[in-house]
């Protein structure tokens, strides 16, 4: 019963709305030139950032994806691949946003493969990419482990 009602909430916030088009540039960099803003994370992150959060509380894909380059119409793989893509980046260490759990380090306990926020991440620029990951996570589009 709990569950019923808590769907419907769910159903009544969502917003009825053209979601925003994100160009993304996905082609292989070897690691030596990967950089931080070249990265599908950061890409979404600026096309996105002043995006009002309402606009990602969609049904279905709160983004639709176009792959420059590619001729992929988005039916929902290339959004999905999107997602994989910005978590692939969040986890790496090009980006200092996240770090691995201290468990992980260890080599020791539970949860080895979840990663935290760097501690280090202070300046306001990681605070605004932070609340932008809260903010697109409200319809679940990003699932952490």
């Amino acid at each position: 019963m709990k569950l019923d009602l808590l769907s419907k909430l769910i159903e009544n916030t969502y917003v009825d709305k053209v979601p925003p088009i994100v160009r993304l540039n996905r082609q292989p960099m070897n690691e030596a030139v990967q950089q931080f803003q070249n990265s599908v994370f950061i890409q979404l992150y600026e096309q996105l950032k002043d995006v009002d959060s309402e606009r990602f509380r969609q049904e279905e894909q709160a983004w639709t994806v176009k792959f420059l380059n590619e001729g992929a119409e988005d039916a929902g793989g290339p959004y999905r691949e999107s997602i994989a893509l910005m978590c692939s980046d969040l986890q790496s260490p090009f980006l200092p946003l996240f770090i691995p759990c201290p468990n992980s380090k260890e080599g020791t306990g539970e949860n080895r493969d979840k990663f935290i926020p760097n501690p280090e991440c202070i300046d306001p620029r990681f605070l605004r990419i932070y609340n932008f990951i809260g903010k697109v996570n409200l319809n679940n589009s990003i699932k952490f482990n």
